[in-house]
């Protein structure tokens, strides 16, 4: 009995037989789709794995694998890092390098150690994006004595200044060959929150941030508790003047995208002689803008990104307006703050011998302030909330500042919107309900003039195409 004919196992006698028959299905596919193949694969193993399958697709995985390093002061990490920055055709790979430090090792530093490391990134030209990441090894919550935390603080200032030395004397000898790529991006996480003159004076410095044009700054922000000298706290207090005057200023006119984070902490105003104040500066080409754990004390404290027209896409998260101030006496001498926005409480809201202030800012009133003067705003997230979700999930947006309370003068709300003072003080308003229609309409109509810019926006790309075709 003759097979069926759907069961015949020998092609026809003029049948074509396809391209590459009999051969893998995955080898003979054009490269661009092997690469983005080897882009879905996210386990490094497996890319590893993919390498020893073929010839033919040991160099995409390799692309894939190597396009962005990681280099930490550990063994095995070394011995990976040596062999690709020697290999002839690995050291050619990499577009990005995060260089991860642990603050932990500012005690044991070995700075030959680390600037011999850092000398591999000479040989790696093709890097665009450099990440600078310091963690911290912090387990116990217990209190620091105040005399231990000093010495802490005053170690890692060391250990950052001398890392960021070694890292940017590296790149500018690396920048020194003219078929090398510049750095573009540049990303540091966790830097103390302190000037670094000798650094920001430098002309490695000056050589490196040039040409960057996509900037990530996070800083460890800290307060006047956490430093046990005089020479440490005023540090402290210049720091915003210091990062707005060597950190952005020089670069501001090339700026494409920007984002500025303070960690654990909120950051802002205080302490500060100098707050946080780029007003006067112009930014041409920033179209990106990321503020986070940011503090509002102040009504112009965003005008500076209100001035910049080019921007599109703002993201906000982690930010609160401050309602009440409760400042020392000895700090409000120190520090000089700026109280021009601030209305002094009456005597009978006073606490101590603290100074009380309140400040009456609204989210509503920086909400209508972003939608009427951003003309090319498309987009805007405020703790990633969509249109339909502001008004069943609004985030808690106001907070106390006591400097009563150490090194975490920062109160926030509970989970009712009730803000309350720690130690003792008299009963406050719940702002985050009083507040809540206005800053929620308010935030609803950014939105929604942000979405309809970006449908104009496709209306127009649509038309233009259309025009071309026609």
């Amino acid at each position: 009995m003759a097979k069926p004919a759907s069961c015949t196992t020998s092609s026809p006698p003029n049948a074509i037989e396809p391209p590459g028959a009999g051969s893998s299905k995955l080898l003979d596919l054009p490269p661009e789709l092997k690469r983005q193949i080897a882009e879905e694969i996210i386990c490094k193993d497996d890319l590893r794995n993919l390498r020893l399958t073929s010839v033919h697709l040991e160099a995409v995985a390799a692309e894939q694998l190597y396009d962005n390093l990681e280099l930490r002061p550990q063994t095995n990490n070394l011995q990976r890092w040596s062999f690709i920055i020697q290999h002839k055709r690995l050291r050619h790979i990499p577009r990005e390098i995060s260089i991860c430090v642990h603050a932990s090792e500012c005690l044991v530093f070995r700075p030959a150690l680390f600037k011999s490391l850092c000398e591999g990134l000479t040989s790696l030209p093709n890097i665009t994006s450099l990440e600078i990441n310091y963690f911290y090894n912090r387990c116990s919550h217990r209190p620091e004595p105040y005399e231990l935390s000093a010495v802490r603080h005053e170690g890692e200032r060391d250990y950052h200044e001398r890392t960021l030395h070694s890292i940017f004397h590296a790149l500018m000898q690396r920048q020194g060959n003219a078929e090398y790529q510049r750095i573009r991006t540049l990303a540091i996480s966790s830097l103390d929150s302190v000037p670094f003159p000798s650094l920001t004076g430098s002309a490695s410095f000056r050589d490196v941030i040039k040409d960057v044009d996509d900037l990530v700054l996070g800083f460890q922000q800290q307060t006047d508790f956490d430093y046990g000298s005089e020479e440490g706290s005023e540090q402290l207090r210049t720091f915003p003047h210091h990062l707005c005057t060597y950190w952005l200023k020089p670069i501001a006119h090339q700026l494409k995208s920007l984002v500025l984070c303070g960690t654990p902490q909120v950051w802002g105003p205080f302490p500060g002689s100098e707050y946080f104040d780029l007003s006067g500066v112009s930014f041409p080409k920033l179209e990106a803008l990321s503020i986070e754990r940011f503090l509002l004390a102040h009504n112009d404290a965003l005008d500076w990104v209100i001035a910049q027209k080019t921007l599109r896409e703002i993201f906000i998260a982690d930010c609160y307006i401050v309602t009440r101030i409760l400042i020392s006496t000895d700090d409000m001498v120190r520090w000089e703050p700026k109280t021009h926005d601030w209305v002094r409480l009456p005597q009978a809201e006073q606490i101590s011998d603290e100074h009380a202030f309140e400040y009456e800012g609204k989210w509503s009133d920086v909400f209508s302030k972003l939608a009427d003067g951003l003309p090319n705003l498309e987009a805007f997230v405020y703790y990633e909330l969509q249109p339909d979700q502001i008004y069943t999930e609004f985030p808690q947006r106001y907070m106390i500042y006591d400097n009563r309370n150490g090194s975490d003068p920062w109160i926030v709300a509970d989970k009712d919107g009730d803000l309350t003072y720690l130690v003792d003080g008299p009963d406050l308003p719940n702002f985050h309900q009083e507040r809540k229609a206005e800053d929620q309409k308010s935030l609803y109509r950014l939105l929604e003039q942000c979405r309809a810019k970006r449908d104009d926006a496709v209306a127009q790309g649509i038309n233009a195409s259309r025009n071309q075709t026609i």
